[in-house]
């Protein structure tokens, strides 16, 4: 590993460790496993602050591109894929010269190509993946993120990508962070960790609401939860048992399943619908069956701010 510093440049002594060990790996002359000087060494080496050198290999550690094992040293972790850069430097070189040629100075030319560079990066949005089990909540998730974030996104149902595996790769292969219903959190992360991208769960009903009406229910009441379809109804089925409502049956049914779901209408004393379904539950009912209209169309704060969280991570 050659690290050459330049006490005169615009960048800080630390950026500069950390940019050429950056690519170092991604131009393969570093591979996974491979051991760093430690920060002694270097700093000596290079004729650095010491804790400049252990302060950028924490940063890159923090960037899962390196790994500190006490007592061993520092390392190259194991998994990162190389992003080759060796075509990209004849492309700047051949700009560097043309430019000096026409009369610019190293710092004009340093100074135009990061204005450039950050008018680019800030026009460039994350990409956020929303998956979900029906169409109507992606849809609602998408905006709410678009106009709250100022992200790109895309949505795919989870059942779609059970069904069929082979998607996963098209989805996530170029996606900076997945938003998926908490419920679908562990099995959606697992897959995710393969492409390196984050995963947040969130839930969208609105609890205190559904937490008021269900401690006000004598024991051995059964409550029914219902949405578009079985899967996103035994979601909100299951987020939805408190323990306050250990004594209570409960029942799920989606819309989209007549015979289950005219039986939890008959059997239930009082019947929690998502906005989507609410007007047809309504209907099929009898009048004096209770039935409430649970919106589950906003984000509330305190999961935009996770989302956030992650986004500013990156």
């Amino acid at each position: 590993m050659n690290i050459n510093i330049h006490k005169s440049a615009f960048l800080s002594v630390k950026e500069q460790i950390k940019r050429q060990i950056r690519a170092s790996i991604n131009n393969g002359q570093m591979a996974p496993g491979d051991a760093l000087y430690s920060a002694n060494d270097l700093s000596t080496i290079i004729d650095v602050n010491r804790n400049t050198v252990a302060s950028a290999y924490k940063e890159l550690v923090e960037e899962n591109l390196l790994i500190s094992v006490v007592g061993k040293g520092t390392f190259v972790k194991e998994g990162n894929v190389p992003v080759l850069t060796n075509e990209l430097n004849p492309i700047i070189d051949e700009v560097f010269s043309k430019a000096k040629s026409l009369g610019f100075t190293v710092d004009q030319i340093a100074d135009s190509f990061l204005n450039r560079l950050t008018s680019y990066t800030a026009s460039i949005k994350p990409k956020v993946l929303v998956i979900w089990c029906n169409k109507d909540t992606i849809s609602d998730i998408r905006k709410a993120l678009e106009n709250e974030l100022n992200v790109d996104t895309e949505g795919v149902m989870l059942q779609k990508l059970e069904e069929n595996p082979k998607l996963v790769a098209s989805y996530f292969s170029d996606i900076d962070l997945i938003v998926c219903g908490i419920d679908f959190l562990e099995s959606v992360n697992s897959i995710a960790q393969k492409y390196k991208v984050e995963v947040v769960g969130i839930m969208l009903a609105p609890i205190t609401r559904m937490m008021n009406e269900i401690l006000r229910l004598p024991k051995g009441s059964t409550v029914g939860f219902s949405c578009v379809n079985d899967i996103e109804s035994e979601s909100f089925s299951k987020n939805r048992r408190l323990s306050t409502g250990s004594t209570l049956k409960t029942i799920w049914a989606g819309a989209d399943d007549s015979e289950r779901l005219h039986t939890m209408i008959e059997q239930c004393d009082l019947i929690f619908a998502t906005n989507y379904v609410f007007e047809k539950i309504r209907k099929l009912a009898h009048p004096d069956k209770r039935v409430i209209n649970i919106d589950v169309t906003s984000i509330d704060n305190t999961n935009m701010s996770i989302i956030k969280e992650a986004l500013n991570k990156m």
